[in-house]
């Protein structure tokens, strides 16, 4: 476990990555559901990370809190979805804590980038992206899309990718990279410019 030394205080995160590796692999960072950094989003995180990827569970509440249920999440994630402004402090936190703490183990190619959330995750995701993040490609899936604090155009950096899958989130990655308007029950920002995502 990592400490987020600038958002969220007492905010810690998993950094997952393949220690057998030595050159710098791009960087992920990932917002799990609202139940937080569980022992289940850490190990999705490791088979995603394999020897491919540094990434970084980002921790939104504090105190690595893993929560049991809804009738626990649902009141923190709500507070932070009434107040996007200290969301995207915390996500862009999670964000700093993978970029300084690849760096200083020299595991993290900056120059690759990328974050990707499910559900409450993706909401956090979509706030990092609108921000201005300098991310190569944020992906969403079955997230929160919509915003008090929508972003002025040109804001959005990254490449965006909201995935509203049925069957599973493969088949999301698979359709968008087939096609850059990612077809079916995908949407990319070539479809979503100016829509509620922005």
């Amino acid at each position: 476990m990592v400490g987020d030394t600038g958002g969220c205080r007492a905010c810690t995160g998993a950094l997952v990555y393949d220690d057998r590796v030595s050159e710098p692999r791009p960087l992920l960072l990932m917002s799990p559901n609202w139940l937080g950094v569980s022992d289940d989003s850490v190990k999705r995180a490791a088979t995603i990370a394999g020897s491919k990827y540094v990434i970084f569970v980002a921790d939104m509440y504090g105190g690595g809190k893993i929560l049991a249920g809804p009738p626990e999440a649902g009141p923190l994630a709500n507070a932070l979805r009434a107040d996007p402004l200290e969301r995207r402090r915390r996500i862009a936190a999670a964000l700093d804590a993978l970029r300084s703490e690849s760096a200083k183990r020299k595991i993290g190619n900056l120059k690759r980038q990328a974050a990707v959330g499910f559900c409450f995750g993706g909401g956090n995701v979509l706030e990092l992206a609108r921000t201005g993040a300098d991310l190569q490609a944020v992906i969403c899936l079955h997230g929160d899309l919509l915003t008090s604090l929508p972003a002025k155009p040109g804001d959005i950096k990254a490449a965006i990718c909201v995935g509203r899958c049925r069957s599973s989130a493969a088949c999301c990655i698979r359709s968008a990279r087939s096609s850059p308007t990612c077809p079916g029950s995908l949407a990319s920002t070539q479809g979503l410019r100016g829509s509620a995502i922005a």
